[in-house]
């Protein structure tokens, strides 16, 4: 049998996911091999992530799979853009982990709500800042990059009060207890995809569907479709602060979702109920909803305030 060929960018947390892939392509008797890659999120690690642009972590796996070099991709959801090259599918959405952000915080504080105004909590996403700011504004946020272990380095070196960040990163790493606050996805709302991965192939071959009939989970597949449909038709990305969570029950899928402007002094809101056999009607529908009610005008002050 072929050997097939994983790529995934070189972080722990990164390898640590395409691990979990390869088990279980092992287990149905595949063999595998792990090509690693750097992609431009990983060269620019001085940059801010909203400088970036879209497919910062994604294209050299792209690139890879195009060239051949690669026979899949396993990336976080939440970084593969919208537009993916057309020879590109997403064959399969990995049983999607705990979708939350949580707050890491220092000195014994438990919650956010407990910080002292003007204590300084570390991120460099900007929906999180946004939604720190607008729930918070008392709080004061600094750019904090790197791997997770960086990251949790930093809150000490740094003298930072604390830091948000993904609850799914944090488990897959083993290092869910240095969370101490799980933040309501209702509220706090997590990025599209968050949590979840996404195995990427050649479409349109009997590889692609082997991918998805072995790896594919549908209530996942059914979330993270309505949770893309909804940046998609916003038009947001790494620049514009948005953050869609779905949940399915059984054929019922609800969709919370919100676009806020970039300094948090504004948050829209929007929570729609769909079909799970028709997710991406759920996440254009709360797009369009908070469109009407103001989100143009924030979604063009996130981009006239960011590189392209």
């Amino acid at each position: 049998m072929a050997t097939i060929r994983i790529g995934t960018r070189g972080s722990e947390l990164a390898r640590a996911q395409a691990g979990a892939v390869a088990a279980v392509l092992e287990r149905a008797g595949f063999r595998v091999e792990t090509v690693l890659l750097r992609t431009l999120g990983d060269r620019a690690r001085d940059a801010r992530f909203s400088e970036l642009g879209p497919g910062s972590f994604t294209k050299a796996l792209d690139d890879a799979l195009c060239a051949g070099a690669i026979d899949c991709a396993v990336h976080s959801a939440k970084d593969v853009p919208t537009d993916i090259p057309p020879e590109i599918e997403i064959a399969a959405f990995v049983a999607r982990e705990a979708p939350e952000d949580v707050a890491v915080l220092a000195d014994g504080v438990e919650r956010l709500a407990d910080l002292a105004a003007g204590a300084c909590v570390g991120t460099s996403s900007t929906r999180r800042r946004a939604f720190l700011l607008n729930l918070h504004p008392g709080l004061a946020t600094a750019e904090l990059r790197g791997n997770i272990h960086t990251r949790l380095r930093k809150i000490e070196a740094q003298r930072l009060a604390g830091a948000i960040l993904a609850r799914a990163g944090l488990a897959r790493l083993g290092l869910e207890d240095r969370a101490t606050e799980v933040l309501d996805p209702r509220v706090f709302v997590p990025a599209p995809g968050q949590g979840a991965l996404a195995v990427s192939a050649i479409g349109r071959g009997a590889f692609a569907a082997d991918l998805r009939a072995l790896l594919d989970d549908a209530p996942t597949r059914a979330a993270v479709e309505a949770e893309r449909a909804f940046l998609s038709r916003l038009g947001g990305g790494c620049q514009v602060p948005a953050g869609a969570h779905a949940r399915c029950d059984g054929t019922r899928l609800v969709l919370h979702a919100a676009v806020l402007a970039p300094d948090g002094g504004q948050c829209l809101r929007s929570a729609v109920e769909g079909r799970a056999d028709a997710p991406a009607q759920a996440g254009f529908r709360a797009a369009e909803d908070l469109l009407h009610a103001g989100g143009d005008a924030l979604v063009r002050r996130a981009r006239g305030g960011c590189a392209s």
